[in-house]
């Protein structure tokens, strides 16, 4: 799910392209995080930009620094969901990003 605030136009039933994130500043995980590599790489093999504003490998503080307008963030729909969307986010899905947990 790609997370911002209403000025980024992100609506639950509007999903949007992985092409949205296109040079877009980004709040990513540091490396080595598997939701990082799936969307830079899948990024690069489409030659778009990929670009990271800030790293932060707690989900609380990237859903906060989308929730402030600061820039954009990734994560799993799990990650909404499971916090009753109490970070007041706007999001949208991403069509063809997913990512399969296994245990």
């Amino acid at each position: 799910m790609l997370v911002g605030t209403a000025r980024d136009g992100l609506k639950v039933d509007d999903p949007v392209p992985i092409s949205r994130l296109d040079g877009a500043k980004l709040i990513l995980p540091g490396r080595p995080n598997v939701i990082r590599a799936q969307i830079e790489h899948t990024m690069a093999r489409k030659g778009m930009v990929f670009n990271v504003a800030v790293e932060t490998d707690t989900l609380a503080i990237g859903l906060d620094l989308a929730r402030q307008g600061l820039e954009l963030t990734v994560v799993p729909a799990c990650a909404l969901f499971a916090r009753d969307n109490g970070y007041s986010v706007n999001w949208a899905p991403i069509p063809g990003l997913f990512v399969t947990w296994a245990l």
